[in-house]
């Protein structure tokens, strides 16, 4: 069931191109999988040998992203509620950000 929820599923799917798009981590090509763009935008960000910012900027867009991934999931699940994925890669950005700057 994760493997569908935070990669395969066509919402999921949606929101991780848009990440893309938006954070600029990652270039990919149409035909590239959810999982070819990450591991290969992690790969090539640990060949570059990043600065620990730029590694934690990038761990912390992943992981906001599964984390409101789940939420999404429960915001449908229990109270029906969806937002776009366009909308929901912008609130990873967002939420990333805040854990970077206020990580206490």
């Amino acid at each position: 069931m994760a493997l569908h929820l935070f990669f395969l599923c066509p919402y999921a799917v949606e929101m991780w191109y848009t990440l893309a798009s938006v954070t600029g981590q990652v270039y990919f090509t149409p035909e590239m999988s959810v999982q070819q763009i990450w591991l290969s935008s992690w790969a090539r960000l640990r060949n570059q040998r990043p600065s620990r910012p730029k590694r934690k900027a990038w761990e912390a867009v992943f992981a906001a992203a599964i984390w409101l991934l789940w939420k999404q999931r429960n915001k449908v699940v229990f109270g029906g509620y969806l937002t776009t994925p366009n909308l929901l890669a912008r609130e990873v950005v967002v939420e990333s950000n805040l854990w970077l700057h206020n990580p206490g």
